[in-house]
């Protein structure tokens, strides 16, 4: 029991990790697709930035609050929550700071991106496909850094739709994380009273 414990303890850890490492990635391309709206908005007046603007409060919070889940992860491997056989305070501590915090991330980022989605969704597509249909000069594009080749750009939901996925992931890990410290706890008291039957 103790070794398959002790081997669960340890990926659990690195998996708190990486998926504070998978939501620092992903705030830092979830506001792509407004930037590309924003650069078109820039030679052409019809397209409106303000969502562009709207996320970048929440786009900048968004990833520093995803370099303290790293910190926090990062923590549970300096007091060994990886490697150690026994749990003490600072074990605990660290696991629930890190769990919460993933969990709450994970709903705060979702209900935003969800929202700035819906604003990304009201943007005029009819208009864009106008203007690309009778587009300005490559020269034009190129000093708004948009590729001539694909003027259109990849103006998809894809990295707002991304965020089910990465919410999923924190919520599930911080899950685990936890459930591995009950299951460490039961298996802690029982090493006790085997202990106090030995002496006996």
């Amino acid at each position: 029991m103790y070794k398959l414990q002790m081997k669960f303890q340890k990926i659990i850890s690195y998996l708190c990790i990486a998926a504070a490492a998978l939501a620092f990635v992903y705030s830092l391309g979830v506001s792509t697709d407004a930037y590309l709206l924003y650069r078109v908005n820039a030679i052409k007046e019809t397209f409106n930035a303000e969502m562009f603007y709207a996320l970048q409060p929440f786009n900048k919070t968004f990833t520093n609050l995803s370099i303290v889940l790293i910190v926090l992860s990062v923590a549970g491997l300096v007091f060994n929550n990886h490697t150690r056989r026994k749990y003490y305070i600072a074990n605990y501590c660290t696991v629930m700071l890190s769990s919460v915090a993933s969990v709450s991330v994970a709903v705060w980022s979702l209900i935003n991106v969800l929202k700035y989605k819906e604003m990304f969704l009201n943007v005029d597509f009819g208009v864009l496909q106008e203007w690309v249909e009778n587009p300005p000069p490559p020269s034009v594009y190129l000093s708004a850094g948009i590729d001539p080749n694909n003027p259109s750009g990849p103006y998809s939901t894809f990295w707002f739709d991304l965020c089910w996925l990465v919410s999923a992931i924190l919520i599930i890990t911080a899950i685990l994380n936890v459930a591995n410290m009950i299951y460490k706890t039961v298996l802690m008291n029982q090493e006790k009273q085997l202990l106090k039957g030995e002496e006996v």
